[in-house]
């Protein structure tokens, strides 16, 4: 067993995977500039805080007692990806402190998309919510597979180039989620009919 996990890790583990047409594309993918990044999980905090704000006001303004429902996500939510927004502001000012706050983001996306998953995960086994409900199948992987590949970016990069688990760990998250996406969405249309 040992052995296995060590295999993981290994640097000989990842130099046969290299030369695949896949891990050329993820290689590509790799190139992406910390500043896009910066950038692309100010958008993903953006879309939060409307997301959320939006449907607190919503709420509040037509259905108070509503409230209560969504209060809780959105004290958590809304602190988070303004600290994302704020944090992202700051290291496009700053290059000495661009992977530090990367890779503080990259953690923050990362519990907020495990609560995505888990949340997604009691919808399917224990039914859809009563009230109100959409979803639109890809944004949740998307949510979800975007903070695995920053994550690898930044807090696991002295391991990109020795694991093929951390080379290949958004791929492997967006196949356990994109499955659970769909399941979601299969169940969500189910109701209509």
């Amino acid at each position: 067993m040992h052995g296995v996990v060590h295999g993981l890790w290994r640097k000989t583990a990842v130099m046969p995977l290299r030369s695949h047409t896949l891990a050329k594309a993820v290689g590509a993918i790799d190139k992406v500039p910390i500043v896009a990044l910066l950038l692309g999980n100010a958008a993903v905090a953006g879309f939060v805080v409307v997301a959320q704000g939006g449907a607190l006001v919503v709420a509040y303004s037509a259905e108070p007692d509503k409230v209560r429902d969504i209060l809780p996500i959105a004290l958590v939510s809304l602190p988070l990806s303004t600290i994302v927004i704020l944090s992202s502001l700051a290291g496009l000012a700053s290059t000495r402190w661009r992977r530090l706050i990367l890779s503080g983001q990259a953690l923050i996306l990362g519990v907020g998309s495990l609560a995505l998953f888990l949340w997604a995960f009691s919808v399917l086994i224990k039914g859809l919510p009563q009230s109100r409900f959409s979803w639109a199948p890809g944004l949740m992987t998307a949510f979800c597979v975007y903070p695995v590949y920053v994550l690898r970016r930044t807090v696991f990069e002295k391991h990109i180039s020795t694991s093929w688990l951390v080379y290949y760990l958004h791929l492997i998250a967006l196949m356990i989620v994109l499955p659970l996406d769909v399941g979601v969405f299969i169940r969500a249309i189910s109701r209509m009919f």
